[in-house]
């Protein structure tokens, strides 16, 4: 029997990324997860943090890149 193993873990793919996709939109890789931020008027949209792991890794990031910004909605 083979393993998905190498879809979840490998080079590339363990570890954290903040990217930018355009004005105001980022994701937020945790090993193979992705998010999606976007920066609005009235706070921060966060949609789909995956576990209470990956969000408390998400909230320091969002901490570090957004100081003092609130989330708005979470979906």
């Amino acid at each position: 029997m083979q393993t998905v193993d190498p879809y979840f873990h490998g080079e590339g793919i363990d570890g954290t990324q903040f990217e930018k996709i355009s004005d105001n939109v980022y994701t937020y890789r945790w090993n193979w997860y992705r998010n999606l931020i976007i920066n609005t008027n009235e706070g921060l949209v966060i949609i789909d943090p995956m576990n209470p792991e990956m969000a408390v890794a998400l909230k320091r990031e969002l901490d570090s890149q957004f100081p003092n910004r609130k989330a708005h909605t979470l979906i």
